[in-house]
């Protein structure tokens, strides 16, 4: 419970942590554009937008942000056209209807034991009848 109260919290005070990351890589900049000139400092430190994704990304699972902008996006689409996502559900409804059956016909004709008693003595017969 105390997990999903720190991920409540962090997704309220998102934005104040966003300027407080912005705060403090303009300060890194400014330290160390005293050091050295300005475009000195920038071209060590780094692409400033990536390393601020990636402290991002270390403060939350991305994966539970990206869930949640499918999961919006994915509704939008289906208000603004229903039928084109009615047909796509159906056709994959379909298909892994058409996959399952198919698997469960070969699973049984493959990998099951023939119901006799010893199959090891069963024969094949092949002739022709002119």
């Amino acid at each position: 419970m105390r997990k999903w109260i720190r991920r409540f919290r962090y997704w309220r005070e998102r934005d104040a942590r966003a300027e407080s990351l912005r705060e403090e890589m303009a300060a890194h900049l400014a330290l160390a554009a005293e050091d050295v000139g300005r475009r000195d400092a920038e071209r060590s430190f780094g692409n400033a937008t990536r390393h601020a994704e990636n402290s991002r990304e270390d403060w939350l699972a991305s994966w539970a942000r990206d869930l949640w902008q499918d999961v919006r996006y994915a509704a939008r689409n289906i208000r603004k056209d229903p039928g084109y996502a009615s047909v796509a559900a159906l056709s994959s409804t379909l298909g892994i209807a058409a996959c399952t059956t198919i698997f469960g016909i070969a699973n049984f004709a493959m990998n099951r034991t023939l119901p006799v008693a010893s199959p090891e003595t069963l024969v094949a017969v092949i002739g022709r009848l002119d």
